[in-house]
C-alpha cells in the first residue's frame, strides 16, 4: 500500500507538472501574440505618422511654391511701373525671391540683367562724364551682385554692351562669370568685386577704380581699355589681357601670374618690365616704358 501511495503521489506530481507546463506554454503563447500585435500596431502607427508628415511637407512645399509664384508674378507686374520708387521696391523684392528660391535664381538673374540693359542709356546717346547711373539701374546691378554665387555651368548674367559709367558696386558684389563684353564702365567703382571668369573683352574701364582686392582671375579682358585704372591689389591670375590698353594704370601689388599680356600696352604703369616678364605667361609684343610726351597729362 505504501508503494501504491507513492506511485499515486508521483503520478499526481507528474500531472501537476504537465499542467503547469501547459499553463506556462499557453501564457507564453498569449504573451507572444500580444507582443506581435503591439509591434504591428506600433509599426502601423509609425507608418501612419510618416505618411502624415510626408503629406504635410508636400502640402507645405506646394503652398510655398504657390506663394512664391504669386509673389514673383506681382513683382514682375510692378517692375514696369511708371513710378521709380515702385520699381526700386520691385527690384529689391526680386533680390529676396532670388535668395529664397535656388531653383529660380537663373531666371531672376536673367530678369535683372535684362532690366539693366533696358534701362541704361540708349546706344549712341552721349553720357555726360559726371552723371551717375539712374537709381533703378544702380539698384538692379546692386541686387544682381548680391545673388548667391552661381555654378560654373549656370548661364552667364548677360550684361554685354551695358552702359553704366560711374557705376558703384561695393562690399563683395558677385559678378562671377558675368558677360560684360563691350560694356562702358568708365570711372566705375568696382571695389572688392568678384569678377572671376567674367567676360570684359572690349570693355571701356578707363579711369575705373578696381582696387581693394577685386578678383579678376581668369577674366577675359582681351582688347579692353583700362587707361589710368586703379588695379591696386587686384587679382589677374591667368587673366586674358591680350591687346589690353593699360597705359598709366596703377598696378601696385597686382597678381599677374600666368596672365596673357601679348600686345598689351603697359606704358606709364608702375610695374618693372623684368618683374612683369617673370610673372606673366606671355609678353610677346607688350609695350613697356614711359608714356610718350604727347600722352602725358592727357
Amino acid at each position: 500500500m505504501e508503494r501504491r501511495r507513492q506511485r499515486h503521489e508521483a503520478e499526481y506530481d507528474r500531472q501537476n507538472l504537465e499542467a503547469d507546463r501547459y499553463r506556462q506554454s499557453r501564457h507564453q503563447w498569449f504573451n507572444s501574440i500580444g507582443i506581435a500585435f503591439g509591434v504591428v500596431f506600433t509599426v502601423a502607427g509609425l507608418i501612419a505618422s510618416a505618411v502624415a508628415l510626408y503629406t504635410s511637407r508636400e502640402d507645405l512645399h506646394t503652398s510655398r511654391e504657390s506663394q512664391f509664384t504669386e509673389r514673383y508674378a506681382k513683382t514682375i507686374e510692378v517692375l514696369g511701373s511708371e513710378d521709380p520708387s515702385v520699381r526700386l521696391g520691385a527690384l529689391h523684392a526680386l533680390g529676396r525671391l532670388m535668395a529664397d528660391s535656388e531653383r529660380d535664381r537663373d531666371t531672376i538673374t536673367a530678369v535683372l540683367a535684362s532690366y539693366s540693359l533696358q534701362h541704361d542709356p540708349a546706344p549712341g546717346k552721349k553720357i555726360p562724364d559726371d552723371v551717375e547711373p539712374a537709381p533703378d539701374l544702380q539698384a538692379a546691378l546692386t541686387v544682381l551682385g548680391q545673388r548667391p554665387q552661381p555654378a560654373h555651368d549656370a548661364p552667364r548674367a548677360d550684361l554685354h554692351g551695358l552702359r553704366a559709367p560711374l557705376l558703384r558696386l561695393y562690399g563683395g558684389a558677385d559678378l562671377f562669370r558675368a558677360d560684360l563684353s563691350g560694356a562702358d564702365l568708365r570711372g566705375a567703382h568696382l571695389n572688392h568685386i568678384d569678377l572671376r571668369y567674367a567676360n570684359l573683352s572690349g570693355a571701356d574701364l578707363d579711369g575705373a577704380d578696381l582696387s581693394g582686392g577685386t578678383n579678376l582671375d581668369n577674366a577675359d579682358l582681351h582688347g579692353a581699355s583700362l587707361v589710368g585704372v586703379n588695379l591696386l591689389d587686384v587679382g589677374l591670375h591667368d587673366a586674358n589681357l591680350r591687346g589690353a590698353d593699360l597705359r598709366g594704370a596703377d598696378l601696385s601689388q597686382v597678381d599677374l601670374i600666368g596672365a596673357d599680356l601679348r600686345d598689351a600696352d603697359l606704358r606709364g604703369t608702375n610695374l618693372d618690365e623684368d618683374y612683369v616678364r617673370s610673372l606673366a605667361d606671355s609678353v610677346e609684343g607688350t609695350k613697356f616704358g614711359p608714356l610718350p610726351r604727347s600722352e602725358k597729362g592727357s
